[in-house]
């Protein structure tokens, strides 16, 4: 057998699978990539909207000035509690 047959031979076979055929194959890529594209999109706008929720929960807290008074005063430093003693 020659190259020629054998590749004859095998297009043969395929032609009579029962796969689908090239008629509608460039149809099936473009609604395929059309989905992907819609799948892709979400899927970045559901993360960008994810980051912006966590940034707001992060951010929005430390920048809010804090009204809190403190319970007690201060403790006096080491330095000055030493001469104070003597």
């Amino acid at each position: 057998m020659n190259l020629d047959s054998e590749l004859r031979e095998l297009l043969g076979r395929v032609d009579e699978a029962p796969w689908p055929g090239e008629a509608g194959a460039y149809d099936r890529f473009l609604r395929r990539r059309t989905r992907r594209g819609r799948v892709a999109a979400a899927t970045a706008c559901l993360a960008l909207a994810l980051v912006a929720v966590l940034a707001g929960v992060v951010l929005v807290p430390r920048l809010r000035p804090s009204h809190v008074v403190p319970a007690a005063r201060p403790r006096p430093r080491c330095g000055s509690r030493a001469r104070g003693s003597s």
